[in-house]
């Protein structure tokens, strides 16, 4: 496809089916991802003068509809894909460099035949991921790529994965690699611990590159055990709502970990690697030798873990078999645990500021049990809102911490793609 004849098909509409699928289902959306489009076109074509036949490439973000520590040790996940993504116009160059230029970054040149991948940076990690997929034998051509952000800033997304996620399937496409989703993640996530110092599971990976809504086992800790549910809100008549409440993800660091630390001491208390390990009953029947030896906070975060362990099932039935009600309530159930049973909720370097708890008292007051609130990420907010609800919902968090605090989003059913 030409630039020329992607401004054709987007100004004749012919787009509109693709933009329906993957963002929301709305006249208002289908009109802001033309515009989009054809400016990620038209500044491509600027960047990129020399190139004409291109190929559209997209990587969603991603979010954990329910999770509490689940995932570090080593429990389920429920996850999903959503419709706020990252935007790549690509070309192969016929050179040996890779060329990104990504709107938050600025240019990136990875000359492929002396690739110094450093650590750290966004550049780092672009040649971390190209070295990753040369260390399998496979050989890199060179292209360039304009990449553009819709995925908002301050809610708890990671942007870092996306992208990942992203240039993965860009160089798989060019360069003719068959991985399945898990080889493709644990690239990334070698990638990035190598050469961005962040040591995660896989869940963000594989939820970005599967789409939809995901149930994940995480047992088998190499090859967890992944379930997608085909279910979208909005055909329930729900979306989703992110809030900002004002919290600093770096003011939770320290309480993150300290509660890392707890789950761990009750582990070795209970004589296990990991809690996802541990027996249930024999926890609670030696609950109070427990707190003597781990203290209070590390006996509550326990119990969120293993509440939301068995939650996160029940969930994931409810989806299955069409029961959106029951899975509200559970959610709400997540929300409530978090509130009452994690230390990291609330910053102990602002101990007079409670953002998170206000945004959840103020989320519930207006819900009034017709959505679900959970605690999302550092002090983040997610609630499921009825449709009916939204711009009532949005007015009444914005009043309170600010215009732009809240953000509405759609699951996405489809992962990271090549589009066109």
């Amino acid at each position: 496809m030409t630039i020329s004849e992607m401004t054709n098909m987007i100004g004749n509409g012919m787009m509109d089916k693709l933009f329906l699928q993957i963002y929301r289902k709305n006249d208002r959306e289908k009109l802001r991802q033309r515009v989009r489009y054809l400016s990620a076109a038209e500044n491509f074509s600027k960047k990129f003068p020399l190139n004409n036949e291109i190929n559209v490439f997209s990587a969603p973000a991603q979010v954990e509809i329910d999770e509490n520590y689940t995932e570090k040790h080593y429990g389920k996940v429920l996850s999903a894909a959503v419709t706020s993504d990252l935007l790549a116009i690509c070309a192969i160059n016929r050179e040996n460099i890779i060329r990104l230029y990504f709107e938050e970054n600025g240019l990136t040149e990875i000359d492929l035949s002396d690739i110094t991948a450093g650590t750290g940076t966004f550049s780092a990690l672009a040649g971390g991921i190209i070295s990753e997929f040369e260390k399998k034998q496979h050989k890199i051509c060179g292209f360039d790529a304009y990449i553009t952000s819709d995925i908002p800033n301050r809610y708890g997304f990671s942007i870092l994965t996306s992208f990942e996620v992203l240039l993965a399937k860009i160089i798989s496409h060019y360069n003719q690699v068959d991985l399945d989703i898990f080889e493709i993640a644990k690239i990334c996530q070698c990638a990035e611990k190598k050469y961005y110092s962040k040591n995660y599971g896989l869940i963000n990976q594989l939820t970005c590159l599967t789409g939809g809504i995901t149930a994940f086992n995480l047992k088998e800790t190499e090859n967890p055990l992944i379930e997608k549910i085909n279910i979208d809100f909005s055909d329930c008549g729900y979306s989703l709502c992110f809030i900002n409440a004002g919290s600093n993800s770096e003011n939770y660091s320290d309480e993150h970990e300290k509660s890392a630390g707890d789950i761990k001491s009750v582990s070795d208390a209970l004589g296990v690697e990991y809690l996802s390990e541990a027996d249930d009953e024999y926890f609670y029947s030696n609950i109070a030798e427990i707190r003597r030896k781990c203290g209070d906070s590390a006996v509550l975060s326990t119990m969120c873990f293993l509440e939301g362990n068995h939650r996160i099932e029940e969930e994931k039935i409810c989806l299955e078999s069409g029961c959106f009600n029951e899975f509200l309530k559970l959610v709400n159930e997540s929300g409530d645990s978090s509130a009452m049973r994690i230390s990291s909720i609330n910053s102990e370097k602002f101990p007079e500021v409670y953002p998170a708890m206000v945004a959840l008292a103020v989320c519930k007051r207006f819900l009034r049990g017709g959505g679900a609130v959970r605690i999302h990420s550092c002090g983040k907010i997610l609630a499921i809102v009825p449709d009916y609800m939204v711009n009532g919902f949005t007015d009444i968090l914005e009043g309170v911490f600010g215009e732009g605090s809240t953000h509405i989003m759609s699951i996405r059913n489809s992962g990271a793609k090549l589009l066109y």
